[in-house]
């Protein structure tokens, strides 16, 4: 079981969990950021499973030797995006980035999750295995809602994008 299930999951046992336990997680991802290093900006996008069936046969179509994983039918997806900043206002308009520092990862999350927490997760996970990246707040996008920076209440070592509104993490 990976570590991003077991955050949001719960572990073998089948306990979930709490917001709190991986909001804390994320917390310590954040404090242990270097004070120099490559500057990122996540970008979260949180889909349905209809949405992310859409999203798959378009980047299949689009990039065919890419690989996007398929999902189970009922199954919500958060697709990360590492965006250097500078291509940020690129990446938002076009949704997609000439340059990503890393390759998109999608999770999965079955049964509903809140984006947010799923976003917390996912970051958290991925700064465990990009230990030289500098982040701002991650932003999240959601269907039906506008884009937005999450900053889950933390300090964050690169300031919030000014393109966005920012919003803390909604309290459990």
């Amino acid at each position: 079981m990976s570590v991003l299930q077991r955050l949001l999951r719960g572990d073998n046992a089948g306990r979930r969990y709490s917001r709190d336990a991986v909001v804390a997680r994320l917390e310590r991802s954040v404090a242990a950021l270097p004070a120099d290093g490559t500057p990122v900006q996540l970008v979260g996008d949180y889909m349905d499973a209809p949405s992310y069936r859409r999203w798959r046969n378009r980047q299949i179509k689009r990039l065919p030797v890419a690989f996007v994983p398929p999902l189970p039918a009922t199954a919500s997806a958060l697709v990360l995006w590492a965006v250097p900043p500078a291509g940020v206002l690129t990446f938002l308009q076009e949704g997609r980035s000439e340059k990503l520092v890393t390759a998109p990862e999608v999770d999965e999350f079955i049964g509903g999750i809140d984006p947010s927490l799923a976003l917390a997760g996912v970051v958290s996970v991925w700064l465990e295995n990009n230990r030289g990246a500098v982040l701002a707040p991650p932003m999240l996008r959601v269907p039906d809602d506008r884009p937005h920076v999450v900053t889950y209440g933390l300090n964050w070592p690169l300031p919030a994008s000014e393109l966005l509104p920012v919003r803390f993490s909604p309290s459990a």
